[in-house]
């Protein structure tokens, strides 16, 4: 028997209909291939519908913007399956074997990966989980026949006449491999992470404009709405961090070629405008109207020049950097349907 859902108004109380209506909603998103929630790592409580083919990105009132074919962060340029190969490295051993694989060797006895954390040649194996062996860092062989005539502790001769028969090249050659794909790896990775914080930055940022927005206001008279730019600039900066986050997610997996040089280029030139707007918002911002050796008088002349000087200087700014922006997405390409967004909708 289906009880209908006036049985709920009807006869249960105000928390069980609360509870009533909150699984519906429920049930009916997570039965409906066209509607999604909202995958906010911090939580949300909206769901959006969207019954197109092409890869979107939503823009959810939570103010979090996601990928609504893989569900992760909007993430353009890159495509969907390379943000996969990036999380799952990420996430993987892969990268801890690889600095294995550049950063030590096997002790000749016991096997034990060892790292040579001084200059010194001479190494011992650790006893703890060892086997105390003592050996030559570079010629593997065992301590007792090194002194001076080898070479003394920061040279071994063995090793120089070893190397020019060839014995040593295929493992030097795996490991100056091994340490150059770690090294690409957190070139990208650091980079990736920098405008991740930046972008995370932005949102304390805003906070902190409404603050100096109300005080500009009582202070000198500024319309609020005079002062909307600040929070354009701003959410610009934003949407820079988060594209050029995933640029370097992006270039991780793209071959030496022509097109990786102009990616370079307009990655470069996204970069220098961002980070020019951000500091003028952080910095220039500050030191003319919050500079407590200068502080300007309230109303006056120069306060409203300065103003609307600065205001004429970060809109034209927060354009340019807008048009490198959609240039970068244009001329890169990806899967995504740029320039396509939708608000989410329902909420619990």
């Amino acid at each position: 028997m289906v009880v209908p859902p006036r049985f709920f108004y009807d006869f249960c109380d105000e928390e069980r209909q609360k509870k009533y209506q909150e699984w519906r909603l429920r049930t009916y998103v997570d039965e409906n291939a066209s509607v999604k929630w909202c995958p906010n790592p911090v939580g949300c409580q909206y769901a959006c519908e969207y019954q197109g083919v092409e890869i979107v990105e939503i823009h959810c009132h939570c103010c979090f913007i996601w990928c609504w074919a893989c569900g992760e962060e909007a993430h353009k340029p890159a495509s969907c399956k390379t943000v996969n190969q990036w999380n799952v490295k990420n996430s993987a051993e892969s990268e801890n074997i690889s600095w294995i694989r550049a950063h030590t060797k096997k002790c000749p006895k016991c096997h034990k990966p060892i790292e040579k954390n001084q200059g010194c040649n001479h190494m011992v194996c650790s006893k703890a989980g060892g086997c105390g062996h003592e050996f030559c860092w570079l010629c593997l062989g065992e301590w007792s026949s090194h002194g001076t005539s080898t070479g003394g502790y920061y040279q071994c001769n063995i090793y120089d006449k070893q190397s020019k028969e060839g014995k040593h090249a295929d493992e030097e050659k795996s490991r100056l491999k091994a340490k150059h794909a770690l090294d690409k790896y957190m070139f990208y990775f650091e980079r990736f992470m920098d405008h991740d914080r930046g972008m995370k930055l932005t949102v304390t940022e805003e906070q902190d404009i409404e603050g100096k927005v109300q005080k500009l206001h009582d202070e000198h008279g500024f319309e609020i709405i005079e002062l909307q730019f600040l929070y354009d600039a701003l959410r610009q900066v934003r949407a820079c961090r988060r594209v050029l986050k995933w640029t370097y997610v992006y270039g991780y997996y793209l071959e030496d070629s022509k097109e990786k040089n102009l990616f370079e280029y307009l990655q470069k030139n996204l970069e220098e405008k961002t980070d020019a707007l951000h500091e003028m918002l952080e910095k220039d911002f500050d030191k003319i109207f919050f500079d407590q050796e200068n502080q300007l008088t309230s109303g006056s002349a120069e306060a409203h020049k300065k103003f609307m000087d600065f205001r004429m200087t970060a809109t034209n700014f927060t354009n340019v950097t807008q048009k490198f922006l959609i240039q970068i997405l244009n001329d890169l390409g990806s899967d995504i349907g740029l320039g396509q967004r939708l608000s989410s909708s329902s909420s619990m």
